[in-house]
C-alpha cells in the first residue's frame, strides 16, 4: 500500500525524493510476493478438479491476499514502469490467483471490485497479443455479476471479452470451423452496435458527466470493431474482407481523444483512452495512423517514467 500511496503521490506532486520512496515500497513487496508465490507454487497446477476445490478451501484466504498484493503491484508497473508494459507479469499472476479461486469468489466485495479491475487490464493485454482469455468464457461473465448489476461499461467489456474467444489459428482451417468463427464475430458486430446505440440513447436522454464519459463509450466501441475486423482479416486473408469497418477511422477517433487525458477525473480513466491509443498503434492499416498512434502512447509513457530519471 505504501508503494501504492507513494505512486500516486509521484504523479501528482513529480517529486523524485517520492518516486525513490515508492520504488523503495515496491521492491520491498515485490520480494514478499515472490515469498509467498514460492510457497503457493505447489498448488498453483491442481492435478484435477477434487485437488482444485480443496484448493480453494484450505488457501482461499492466502490467495486472496495474494490477489490483492498482485493487483497493488500491477497497478504500480502502470504509474512507475521500470520497463515497458513491465504489468503485465503481474497482471498474469493475479490472473492465475483468480482463475483458482473461481468466478464464484467474485460475487461478493472486495473480491469482485478486484474482478473488475484486472478484466479491464485482461481485455486489454488479450487483444494486444491476440489471445484468449478465461475471463471471456460465459461463467467468468455472468457468475461474477450475481450480487452487482452490469453498467454499461461492464456489458461492452463482455463483447471484448467475447471477441478474444474466437479462434483465428490453425484450428480454424477447416471450412466449417472458420465459418462459425466468422458468424460468432457477425454476431457480436451486431450485438455491439445494439448495445452501444441503446447505450447513448440513454445518456442523450439522462444526461452525462462529462464528454470524457460519453466518448469513452465510442473509444469501447472503436476498439470492439478493431479487433472484429482484425480476426476477420486473419480468417479471410486472401479474400475482400467480409466486413465494411473502416478500421483506420476507428483508429483517428481513438488517436483523436488524447487530450481527455488531462482532463479525466481519475487515473483509471487515463489507462482506458491510453491503452486503446496503444491497440489503435497496433491495429492500424495506415503506416501514419500508426505511428501517430504510438507517438502518442510513448509521450504518455514518458510522462510517467520523466521523474523517474
Amino acid at each position: 500500500m505504501h508503494a501504492i500511496a507513494s505512486a500516486f503521490g509521484t504523479l501528482s506532486t513529480r517529486d523524485p525524493r517520492v518516486a525513490a520512496s515508492s520504488r523503495s515500497y515496491y521492491a520491498t513487496a515485490l520480494q514478499v510476493q515472490r515469498m509467498d508465490l514460492a510457497r503457493l507454487q505447489p498448488v498453483m497446477t491442481p492435478a484435477n478438479e477434487s485437488v482444485l476445490s480443496k484448493i480453494k478451501t484450505d488457501y482461499k484466504e492466502k490467495l486472496v491476499i495474494f490477489l490483492v498484493r498482485s493487483m497493488l503491484l500491477t497497478e504500480f508497473e502502470i504509474m512507475q514502469p521500470l520497463m515497458n508494459f513491465s504489468f503485465w507479469n503481474h497482471a498474469f499472476a493475479a490472473g492465475r490467483m483468480l482463475e483458482i479461486l473461481g468466478p464464484e469468489s467474485c460475487i461478493e466485495s472486495p473480491v469482485h471490485q478486484l474482478f473488475l479491475l484486472l478484466r479491464f487490464q485482461k481485455a486489454y493485454i488479450a487483444l494486444a497479443g491476440d489471445t484468449p482469455t478465461f475471463l471471456g468464457t460465459l461463467p467468468w461473465i455472468t457468475i461474477p455479476f450475481s450480487a452487482y448489476p452490469k453498467g454499461d461499461h461492464d456489458v461492452l467489456f463482455d463483447i471484448l471479452l467475447e471477441i478474444t474467444q474466437v479462434r483465428t489459428d490453425k484450428w480454424t482451417q477447416d471450412g466449417s470451423t472458420r465459418a462459425e468463427s466468422l458468424n460468432e464475430l457477425n454476431r457480436l458486430l451486431e450485438k455491439l452496435d445494439i448495445y452501444h446505440k441503446k447505450i447513448k440513447d440513454n445518456m442523450i436522454t439522462n444526461g452525462f458527466e462529462s464528454p470524457h464519459d460519453f466518448n469513452l463509450i465510442d473509444i469501447l466501441r472503436s476498439i470492439a470493431c478493431l479487433a472484429i475486423a482484425r480476426k476477420m482479416a486473419l480468417l479471410v486473408p486472401d479474400e475482400k474482407s467480409p466486413t465494411d469497418i473502416d478500421i483506420d477511422e476507428h483508429c483517428r477517433f481513438i488517436i483523436s481523444c488524447a487530450p481527455y487525458i488531462s482532463t479525466a477525473a481519475t487515473f483509471s480513466r487515463q489507462l482506458h483512452i491510453m491503452f486503446a491509443i496503444h491497440l489503435a498503434s497496433i491495429y492500424a492499416e495506415s503506416e501514419e495512423v500508426r505511428h501517430h498512434a504510438l507517438e502518442e502512447f510513448t509521450a504518455w509513457q514518458q510522462s510517467l517514467t520523466a521523474v523517474n530519471s
